[in-house]
């Protein structure tokens, strides 16, 4: 019964993107005919595939949310998951926006992130507490730009109260290593599903 169920959900997978494919083509042979192309056909949605639980229960492992390349999303917003690369870790990283440019942040000595003046908190309203060497990045990050993320960065977390492969191991992350865009407030993450 499980292969079977398998079977089946990749053939819904399958069925899907083919119909993306039947749609992107009809897109482009319309916009042939009519002159020229429009910006959405290189701008459609894609899925992500989710491994691991540091965004539960945001998105939970094993999940596929719809992705916007980062050449069509603009600027992600506080809440958005962004989908980037970085030197740490071979494989692209998914994590939560939770702060943008403008913000201010700063690190208390008990390991805690302060945004906005507000205790930060994860998606179960948790505080992060930081242990001294991840406390020490974000500390450092708020040196260098004096407590206020600058206009190219995110502050990116997961849901793990101390810390993941996230900014607090690897910085404040730069809109140049962002892949994509998970808009979580437009119905993109309707799509959302895990596997059973």
């Amino acid at each position: 019964m499980g292969k079977l169920l398998d079977s089946v959900v990749v053939l819904g997978h399958f069925v899907f993107y083919l119909f993306l494919t039947v749609l992107c083509f009809y897109r482009i042979i319309a916009d042939s005919a009519a002159g020229g192309f429009t910006e959405d056909i290189i701008c459609t949605l894609r899925p992500v595939d989710i491994a691991g639980n540091s965004l539960a229960p945001v998105v939970a492992d094993g999940g596929t949310v719809m992705m916007y390349p980062a050449n069509c999303s603009g600027s992600a917003q506080t809440g958005d998951l962004v989908v980037f690369r970085s030197g740490a870790h071979k494989m692209p990283i998914i994590k939560q926006v939770r702060g943008v440019a403008g913000d201010t942040f700063a690190m208390r000595g008990d390991g805690r992130i302060i945004l906005n003046g507000d205790v930060l908190r994860n998606a179960l309203g948790q505080p992060y507490i930081l242990s001294a060497g991840r406390s020490k990045m974000i500390a450092l990050y708020e040196r260098d730009f004096d407590g206020v993320i600058p206009l190219d960065a995110y502050l990116v977390l997961g849901t793990m109260t101390g810390g993941g492969l996230d900014s607090t191991r690897l910085g404040l992350i730069s809109h140049r290593d962002v892949v994509g865009v998970v808009r979580m407030g437009d119905g993109a993450q309707a799509a959302s599903s895990a596997s059973p």
